[in-house]
């Protein structure tokens, strides 16, 4: 499953696409799945963690520690994206809060 999530740091954003390997270590942390997460909603951690996680695995110049990358952002979300990385109808509880 492929998540778009956008972060904007000093006004500049960048989207970062989640991977296999990103979900994984993101539900082993705080033990959910990925598909109760669609069907619940994400909170602003999941988001952030997995942005933070794909961002190091991308060697982007982000924190190194999560709660530095979290304090470093002006804006994180899910982008929305024309490939519909969800199943029809799932969109809808992906909010951030």
């Amino acid at each position: 499953m492929k998540i778009p999530i956008t972060v904007t740091v000093q006004g500049e954003p960048t989207t970062y696409i989640t991977n296999p390997w990103a979900i994984l270590v993101w539900e082993r942390k705080y033990n959910k799945t990925m598909m109760g997460a669609v069907n619940d909603g994400f909170s602003m951690e999941d988001l952030g963690f997995l942005a933070h996680t794909v961002a190091k695995l991308r060697s982007a110049e982000v924190p190194a520690k999560f709660e530095e990358f979290m304090q470093s952002l002006d804006e994180l979300s899910v982008s929305e994206d024309e490939s519909r990385p969800f199943p029809e109808g799932a969109s809808e509880g992906l909010s951030p809060s």
